[in-house]
């Protein structure tokens, strides 16, 4: 099987989850899942994936993790517009909640790294 897009999420202890997908029929499918040990170089893994071909992602999550999502040529969207509303709203809210003081005059972590996300294929 072809991989033609590769996700990747740092969890909390420092191991990294990658997963490893196919189309079929237009739909991304799962055929690899590994779980990566603290200390793996992802940014090692994403050079490569870039000099393979692959256009890569970066992002970070509500926690400040770094996660990447990397496409085999040209990327396609992960999301439609209606999901990519949805997970706007989402992650509008943990902003709110997380990052802004309930005065909203100190903010500890800027909104426009949010806003910039392409939810289409990222984040």
């Amino acid at each position: 099987m072809k991989t033609e897009r590769i996700d990747f999420q740092t969890l909390s202890d420092g191991k990294v989850i990658v997963n490893k997908m196919h189309r079929d029929g237009g739909r991304d499918v799962v055929h690899s899942h590994e779980i990566k040990p603290a200390g793996f170089d992802l940014d090692a893994a994403l050079r490569w994936c870039d000099e393979n071909g692959y256009a890569v992602f970066r992002w970070r999550d509500e926690h400040g993790r770094q996660c990447a999502r990397a496409f085999l040529d040209k990327p396609w969207p992960i999301r439609t517009t209606r999901e990519i509303i949805q997970k706007r709203a989402e992650l509008e809210a943990i902003w709110l909640k997380h990052f802004r003081t309930p005065e909203g005059a100190h903010v500890r972590h800027p909104i426009e790294q949010l806003l910039a996300l392409d939810l289409a294929y990222a984040g």
